[in-house]
C-alpha cells in the first residue's frame, strides 16, 4: 500500500493517526466472509495536489544579454492535504538562462493556499532557448512542472532611409513637398521606445509632419517619420533627422536651399512719355522686368490696363509666357500713341504665380501740333565794309504750338548764307526740343565778302515744323584800317632822387589809319613798370583817322638806386598795339655827418675867447645834398670861418 511505503521518522505521527482510523473504520465493517485470496483492504490517505498558474512560461525575443520583465507564476494546493516543504529547481539546456526569485522554495501550503515566484529571461545566446521548471512536494500526488521558452535574438540595430536627403530648393516662407523616412529594426530583437528629433545649424528649417516610430521597435519592423523643408530665412540649410531608442541613433542628414520669394518688378516703376502730338506715335521705351527673388515665377502674363490704355501699345513682349529664374529678367518695350488732347495713364501689368504682379505706371500728353516763329524776321544789317564784321543780332524763337518740337536744326541759306554767320557759343535752339511755349535764341552777324546789297535767311526746322527769316545788308567799300602810334618812342626822364617824382611827360596816340580805332587802352608794361605812373588819360574814346590823345607819365623811383626801365602800351580794336620805351635813374638822398660830433671848448675866463676848434661835414649818401644852411644855437659860441654854408657837397665830398 502506498501509504504504507512511505514511512519515515517525520511521518510517525500521521501513521498513527492512519493506524487509529483503519482501526475505527474496521471495527464499523460488516463481517464478511473473505477468503485467503481476495485482496487486502487499502487505507486512505490525505495528499496534497499542486498547481500551476500559469502553466507554461513564454518570455519570447530578446536581445543576447538583455533582461526580461519578470513573470510571476502562482501556486495552488487544490489537494485535501498539506504539502510537504515545496522545492523548485529549473533544469534543461538553457536553465541558465532563466531566473528565478521565489516565495515558494521551502513553502507549506495548506489545502487552497498559494505562495508565487518571479521568473526572468536573459538569453546567453541567440536562437530558441527552453528549460523546465519543476515544484517538488513530497506528500503530492504529482510534481507539476512549467515549461519556460524564450528566443535570444540579436541586439535591436536601427537604419534610417533616405540618407542624405535633399529638398531643393524653396522659397522661404514656403514648404516643401513632405519626405518619408523610413526607421528599421536590423536587429532581432525590440528596440527600446524611439524619440524623433532634428539638430543642426538648419534645425529651425525643417519640420515633423507625422511620426509613427514612438514605441518600441521590433526586430526587423519598421516605423516612418515624415519631414518637410520649411525655410525661414535665405541660404543653404543644413540639419539631421535623429531617430534615438536607449544608446542608439539612426541619423539622415538633411538639407535644402532656401531662397526669397520670387517677386516681379517693373523698372521704371513709372514712365512719362512726355507730349505727343495727336496722331503720332512716341519713341519706343523699354521696360525691365526683373524676378527679384530667389525662387522662379510661374508664367508670365503681360498686359496694358487703367482707364487710357488704348492709348498705349506693347510693340515687342518678351515676358508673356517665359518664366523667371531668381535674378533673372526680359524686356518689354512700348509707346504712346494719343487720340486725344489731355493727359493718358495706364498701367503696364505683369502677373505670375508665384511672383505677384509687377506695375509700372504709364503717362502721356496728348497735345495739338507745334509751331515755330522767328523775331525780328525779316532783319536788316545795314552798312558794314567788305572783310569787316559789321552788326550782330540776336533772334528768339519761339513754339507757338501745343507740342514738343525738335530737336531743331539752325542754319543760314539764301544767295549769301555766308555772309550771315551764326556767332559760335550764342547758338541755344542747334538740336534743342521746344516744348509748347517754349524759346531760344541765337545771334547772328552780317561779314559782307563783296560790295553792294547781300541776302540770306536764317532757317529753322524740327519735326516737320519749318520757319524762315529773311536778312539782308549792304557791304561798304574797304578803307584803310586804324593804326595806332605813340611819340615819343623813346623817353628818358633823367635822374630822380627816390622818394621824388620828375615833371610829367606827355606821349601823344595818333590814329594814322583810314578807319576809327577801338578806343585805347593804356597801360605801363615792363621790368620796373611800377617806378613810372600814368598821370594822365585823354585817350577815353575811339579815334577817328589822324585824330591823337595825350598820355601825361611820371618817374616815380623807389629802392634801391639805379636805372629804371618800362614800357607804355596803347592798344585799340581796331588800331593795334604801339609802344614806348620810358627810362629813369633812381638815386639815394645826400646823408650828412660831422666830425668830431662833440666839441669840447674847457674852462674860459669871463668875458674871453678860446682858441678855433673846427668840424669837418661829410656827404655819406649816394647823392649830391641841396645848398647846405649853417648855425649855432647859442649866443655863447660863434662860427668864425665857414666854407658849407650856401654849397652843395657831392657825395663823398666834405666842407
Amino acid at each position: 500500500m502506498k501509504g504504507l511505503k512511505r514511512v519515515s521518522a517525520l511521518k510517525k505521527h500521521r501513521l498513527r493517526m492512519i493506524a487509529v482510523s483503519l482501526f475505527v473504520s474496521a471495527l464499523a465493517l460488516p463481517a464478511c466472509n473473505c477468503g485467503d485470496d481476495d485482496p487486502p483492504v487499502t487505507p486512505i490517505e490525505d495528499d496534497s495536489e499542486l498547481t500551476v498558474s500559469p502553466s507554461m512560461g513564454s518570455f519570447g525575443s530578446l536581445a543576447v544579454g538583455e533582461t526580461s520583465a519578470s513573470t510571476t507564476f502562482t501556486v495552488t494546493n487544490e489537494g485535501t492535504g498539506t504539502s510537504d516543504a515545496l522545492a523548485l529547481a529549473i533544469a534543461g539546456a538553457a536553465a541558465a538562462d532563466f531566473a528565478m526569485t521565489s516565495g515558494c522554495d521551502g513553502a507549506v501550503l495548506a489545502t487552497d493556499e498559494t505562495c508565487t515566484f518571479d521568473v526572468t529571461f536573459s538569453p546567453t545566446a541567440e536562437g530558441a532557448r527552453s528549460a523546465t521548471l519543476t515544484i517538488s512536494d513530497d506528500n503530492a500526488v504529482a510534481n507539476p512542472t512549467v515549461g519556460l521558452s524564450g528566443n535570444g535574438a540579436a541586439e535591436g540595430a536601427l537604419s534610417i532611409t533616405p540618407t542624405p536627403q535633399d529638398f531643393g530648393t524653396v522659397a522661404v516662407g514656403s514648404t516643401s513637398t513632405a519626405v518619408d523616412f523610413v526607421v528599421t529594426n536590423e536587429g532581432g530583437a525590440a528596440t527600446a521606445g524611439l524619440t524623433t528629433m532634428i539638430s543642426g545649424a538648419g534645425a529651425i528649417d525643417f519640420e515633423v509632419v507625422e511620426d509613427t516610430c514612438g514605441a518600441a521597435l521590433e526586430g526587423a519592423a519598421t516605423c516612418t517619420v515624415t519631414v518637410a523643408f520649411a525655410p525661414n530665412s535665405a541660404g543653404a540649410k543644413n540639419a539631421n533627422l535623429n531617430v534615438v531608442a536607449g544608446d542608439q541613433t539612426a541619423t539622415a542628414a538633411i538639407s535644402g536651399n532656401a531662397v526669397t520669394p520670387a517677386l516681379i518688378n517693373v523698372t521704371p516703376g513709372t514712365q512719362p512719355f512726355g507730349s505727343v502730338v495727336v496722331g503720332d506715335t512716341s519713341n519706343d521705351f523699354t521696360f525691365s522686368v526683373t524676378n527679384a527673388g530667389g525662387e522662379s515665377t510661374g508664367v508670365l502674363a503681360a498686359a496694358l490696363g487703367g482707364a487710357d490704355a488704348g492709348s498705349f501699345n506693347i510693340t515687342t513682349n518678351a515676358c508673356d509666357g517665359a518664366t523667371l529664374a531668381g535674378g533673372a529678367s526680359c524686356t518689354i518695350i512700348a509707346n504712346f500713341a494719343p487720340t486725344a488732347t489731355g493727359m493718358a495713364s495706364a498701367t503696364l501689368d505683369i502677373t505670375g504665380a508665384p511672383g505677384g504682379t509687377g506695375t509700372a505706371n504709364i503717362t502721356g500728353i496728348g497735345v495739338a501740333a507745334g509751331s515755330i516763329t522767328i523775331d525780328p524776321s525779316p532783319h536788316d544789317f545795314g552798312n558794314a565794309t567788305v572783310g569787316t564784321d559789321g552788326d550782330t543780332q540776336t533772334f528768339t524763337l519761339t513754339n507757338g504750338g501745343g507740342a514738343d518740337v525738335g530737336p531743331l536744326t539752325t542754319v543760314t541759306g539764301g544767295m549769301h548764307p555766308t555772309n550771315f554767320q551764326i556767332v559760335g557759343g550764342t547758338n541755344g535752339c542747334q538740336g534743342v526740343t521746344l516744348s509748347a511755349g517754349g524759346v531760344c535764341t541765337l545771334a547772328i552777324q552780317f561779314s559782307p565778302s563783296a560790295e553792294g546789297a547781300r541776302n540770306a535767311a536764317l532757317n529753322v526746322t524740327g519735326a516737320g515744323v519749318t520757319a524762315t527769316a529773311a536778312l539782308s545788308g549792304t557791304g561798304d567799300a574797304v578803307v584803310t584800317a586804324a593804326v595806332l602810334e605813340v611819340t615819343p618812342a623813346t623817353q628818358p626822364f633823367g635822374t630822380v632822387l627816390i622818394g621824388q617824382s620828375s615833371a610829367a611827360v606827355p606821349f601823344t596816340v595818333t590814329n594814322t589809319g583810314g578807319t576809327a580805332s577801338g578806343v585805347p587802352n593804356v597801360t605801363l608794361g615792363g621790368a620796373n613798370f611800377s617806378q613810372f605812373t600814368i598821370a594822365g588819360n585823354a585817350c577815353t574814346t575811339t579815334l577817328a583817322p589822324g585824330a591823337n590823345c595825350v598820355v601825361n607819365v611820371t618817374f616815380d623811383p623807389s629802392a634801391p638806386a639805379g636805372d629804371k626801365t618800362a614800357t607804355l602800351n596803347i592798344s585799340g580794336t581796331p588800331g593795334g598795339t604801339a609802344s614806348a620805351n620810358l627810362l629813369g635813374t633812381a638815386l639815394a638822398t645826400g646823408a650828412l655827418s660831422p666830425n668830431p660830433s662833440v666839441l669840447g671848448f674847457g674852462q674860459v675866463v669871463n668875458g674871453g675867447t678860446t682858441a678855433t676848434l673846427s668840424v669837418v661835414i661829410t656827404n655819406n649818401g649816394g647823392a649830391a645834398t641841396g645848398a647846405i644852411t649853417t648855425g649855432i644855437s647859442s649866443t655863447e659860441f660863434e662860427i668864425s670861418s665857414d666854407t658849407c654854408a650856401g654849397n652843395s657837397i657831392a657825395p663823398g665830398d666834405t666842407c
